[in-house]
């Protein structure tokens, strides 16, 4: 994959595409424009197949889309898609799956962590699997603590941002990474998820308040 194009229309993934002359020699390199979004739904697709060669079919479509400099051009969605088929499936998790990992993990640190709250649940779900795996250290440390203090951190000054399914889900993912993380790295995130889970009891009566609006509910409620 040489370059990914985002835009609204969808995304758009640029491919180099050898061709050849009628000695069968390479003549020449031309490119080839795949839809991104379908690109991710059938690695998706093909990760949950139990047959071998599918999963090793996603592998080289996560290996393409999320290996390098290719990581940052998707949007933060795809991104934070592949970065959970990347952990999640065994056999890619146990493969090249956490190279693709700390690429995307990467490629998050570089963006405002207020643009990743969406996706934060998801996101420090992901970084929890991928730091439990038989070998955790073969995730970047340091980048998923990182990625996780500073989705942490701007959820409590924003917490207004999800809703209340959503943002007991991130504080609830927040401890799973901390305490997927070895004590050198767990404190950082503990505290952060400490203070959130802190903001989360006293804003509560006003979450409820705000999700009956939103909701146009008679009572508070969940």
């Amino acid at each position: 994959l040489a370059r990914v194009l985002p835009g609204h229309s969808g995304t758009k993934c640029i491919f180099p595409v050898a061709q050849a002359d009628v000695a069968g020699r390479m003549a020449s390199i031309a490119a080839s424009a795949v839809d991104g979004d379908g690109m991710l739904a059938c690695a998706q697709l093909l990760s949950q197949s139990p047959e071998t060669h599918d999963v090793e079919l996603a592998r080289l479509l996560l290996e393409s889309a999320a290996l390098g400099p290719v990581a940052e051009g998707w949007p933060i969605q795809s991104q934070a898609a592949w970065l959970g088929m990347a952990v999640s499936t065994p056999a890619i998790a146990a493969s090249s799956g956490s190279r693709a990992a700390n690429s995307l993990i990467a490629a998050l640190n570089k963006r405002e962590p207020s643009n990743l709250l969406g996706d934060a649940p998801g996101l420090l779900r992901s970084l929890a699997a991928g730091l439990t795996q038989e070998s955790p250290r073969s995730i970047d440390v340091e980048g998923a603590t990182t990625l996780a203090c500073g989705l942490v951190a701007t959820l409590r000054g924003q917490y207004f941002r999800l809703n209340l399914c959503d943002a007991v889900a991130a504080l609830r993912a927040s401890f799973d990474v901390s305490g997927a993380l070895g004590n050198d790295h767990a404190r950082p995130v503990a505290d952060e998820a400490a203070l959130l889970f802190a903001t989360a009891v006293k804003d509560l009566p006003a979450k409820l308040r705000a999700e009956r609006v939103f909701t146009r509910r008679r009572t508070d409620g969940l």
